[in-house]
């Protein structure tokens, strides 16, 4: 329900969802950990940077732009 309402990121959610599981002991520490060694981690880690980094370039566009006028 939380992915669909978007109230929260879905990174953290899924974060979140991962140190419950961890923290109530269905899920070893070891296997919560062992995704993270998936090539397709990093490549969401940096789509989701990269998206960051548009974002946050055209934020400062807007800004530059209306200081320029």
């Amino acid at each position: 329900m939380v992915f669909a309402t978007e109230k929260l990121r879905v990174d953290l959610v899924a974060l979140m969802v991962l140190l419950t599981l961890t923290l109530t002991g269905l899920v070893s520490p070891e296997e919560a950990f062992a995704g993270f060694a998936n090539p397709a981690v990093s490549t969401v880690a940096r789509l989701l940077i990269g998206e960051l980094m548009i974002l946050c370039a055209s934020i400062a566009e807007e800004r530059n732009a209306v200081l320029v006028s």
